[in-house]
This record gives structure tokens, sequence and C-alpha cells, in this order.
């Protein structure tokens, strides 16, 4: 087992009352007791936000999620539970997301720097790299939550070799890893595993259950005797200290063997049936 001065989960639904997650305080309080006990060191809450519906509601939901963030970091301190909670998001992929992320703790512990962002499991969305280039641009660093659990997503590796190279992070569920979520997402968690494609580890707990609670010490324990190249105080600690502070976060691509091609635009198109047509004439 690798020393770790820390260990952070990065993603979970502690927060009561305010999305799918744990529904009241003395539950959250519970979960957290939870997730102590298995030696993790630093929360980061990380709530759902949907494509809104009604913009005018957002501001009175943050509001509410902060206000109780805060009561949920009073009651631990007073029970003497060894946790720091950080506060982020975690948004639903839509085309203006951009128009949002000024609103409180949309970004994580609202550095106004990384996101983290969820696509609907049945697959990831057709413009999603355009997207996450623009967000890119606009001095945003996005972080894709639990890519392994996004049906079909693996398969196109041209496109997370980009993501990769624009620096976008992958959080993995610990979850994901143990085979909670289904065989296939193990064996898909575990080609992250094999490229060194994960950059954040998190337990997405929404409960105490085992298959929704806090399951990272038996993902630590079996990430730590079966791949031993995957440093894991880089992603348990380093790279969630970066991104909380707002910190560049280094992503080695030297190891990725995929060769990304871009798509020939219409002119290329146009060249290539010339050729084509010209051969057939010789």
């Amino acid at each position: 087992m690798q020393n770790l001065d820390k260990i952070y989960d990065f993603h979970n639904h502690i927060i009561y009352g305010v999305d799918d997650g744990s529904k009241t305080l003395e539950n959250s309080i519970k979960m957290l007791q939870q997730a102590a006990d298995q030696g993790i060191t630093n929360v980061v809450c990380a709530p759902h936000q949907f494509e809104p519906i009604t913009p005018s509601y957002l501001p009175k939901r943050q509001k509410n999620i902060v206000k109780r963030f805060n009561i949920l970091k009073r009651s631990i301190k007073e029970k003497k539970i060894p946790i720091e909670l950080l506060l982020g998001s975690e948004i639903m992929f839509f085309r203006d997301m951009k128009k949002y992320l000024s609103l409180p703790y949309f970004s994580i512990n609202n550095n106004k720097k990384y996101i983290l962002i969820e696509f609907s499991l049945m697959g990831a969305p057709i413009s999603f790299v355009d997207i996450f280039y623009d967000l890119i641009m606009e001095g945003y660093q996005p972080i894709l939550a639990h890519p392994e659990r996004i049906s079909g997503l693996y398969k196109d590796r041209n496109k997370l070799v980009k993501l990769l190279k624009m620096g976008v992070l992958f959080q993995i569920n610990t979850g994901s890893i143990l085979g909670l979520f289904g065989k296939q997402v193990q064996n898909i968690s575990k080609k992250y595993l094999k490229n060194n494609w994960i950059h954040l580890l998190g337990s997405d707990a929404h409960s105490l259950n085992f298959q929704r609670g806090f399951s990272m010490q038996k993902c630590v324990e079996y990430i730590s005797n079966n791949y031993h190249d995957i440093n894991l105080k880089e992603i348990l600690e380093l790279n969630p200290k970066a991104v909380i502070n707002g910190d560049h976060v280094e992503i080695d691509i030297s190891d990725i063997k995929i060769r990304v091609k871009s798509p020939p635009n219409n002119l290329n198109k146009l060249i290539n049936k010339i050729i084509k047509k010209a051969k057939k004439l010789l």
C-alpha cells in the first residue's frame, strides 16, 4: 500500500435533501462517519445540477445547497468526525452550461476553474468535444464524471484521447472498479486503469448502502494489489488538491498509442473524390 497523507473522495451526494442522494442531516452524518472509518480525510460534495427549466430558480437552489453544506460542516465538527468538506457540483451536460457557471459552487470549491460534468448513462452527446473545447477557451477545465458508466463511450477512444490532449480529467467511480455496477462497467474501468486514464477517484455515494455508499477502502486495496503502476498518491491526494486550488494538473499522454485522425473537411472530401475518379480513368 502506498503511503497516503490524505484521501480525497472527489464525487458524492451527501448534502441532504437537495438531490437523489442523502435525504436527512442524520443520514449525511452517518455517511461521513462511514467515510472516515475508511480513511477518507477530505470529501468533495457534488450535488446534481440539471439543465435549468427556470433559470431564475437556480440562485435560490444554490443558496439552499450552500446553507445545508454549512450546517453539515458544523454538525460533523461537533461530532468530531475528522473530515474536511468541500463543495462543488456535478453538472448535467447541456449546450449552454457556460451561461450558469458563474453561480456559486458550480465550479469545484468555487474556484471558477474546474467543473465536474456528467453525461446521460445512455450515451455521450454528439457535440461534447466541441462544447468542452469552448469551455476551455472560456477558462474552465472540465472533469468528466464516471466515463466508464457511459454507454458506448470507451469504444470511441479517438474522442477520449482528444479530451486527454485538451487537458480534460477523468473521474472514475470506486464502485465501478469493484464491480458494483455490473461486470461490463468493471471491465471498462479496468481498461481505464490499464491505460492510466484515471485522474480522480470518487465514490459517487448516495446512501449508506454498500453499492451506493463509500467504497473507497476496498477500491484502494484492489488497485494497490492489482495495478502497481497506478500512482494512488497522485489520484487520491495530489490531483484533487490541485483541482481544489485551481492549479494545473499535468496529464501524461506519452504512452497514448491511439492515433487521432481529424475528420476531413468538405474540401478534402471533394479532393478525395476527384482523385478516386482520376484513378478509375487511368
